[in-house]
């Protein structure tokens, strides 16, 4: 169990590393597109190629997001079954000092 939150974590950290990268590439294109008029004067933007690449990132962060928040549900709750599993073993073994310390 407690392999299984670690993975959770790296996994979890992994995920934030990619949504704060996607959502950093979406916030520029989205102000690009939202400001089109001061950017009108720039010729090498093609706002339709930006639009585009502001859906499929879409995409990606939805994907990125929704994992991450599956880990972290698993990072959040892991460390609380496996306290109540060992405490249930604790009392049934009759060791209850373990579960002082």
């Amino acid at each position: 169990m407690i392999k299984v939150y670690q993975w959770c974590r790296k996994i979890h950290k992994f995920f934030a590393v990619v949504v704060v990268g996607v959502g950093l590439f979406m916030m520029v294109t989205g102000l690009i597109m939202k400001y089109a008029t001061v950017f009108a004067g720039f010729s090498f933007i093609n706002f339709i190629l930006i639009r585009g690449w502001h859906n499929t990132a879409s995409v990606f962060f939805s994907v990125a997001l929704a994992c991450m928040m599956l880990t972290g549900a698993g990072v959040y709750f892991l460390p609380i079954i496996i306290k109540h599993r060992r405490k249930k073993i604790a009392v049934q073994s009759g060791a209850e000092e373990i579960i002082k310390s």
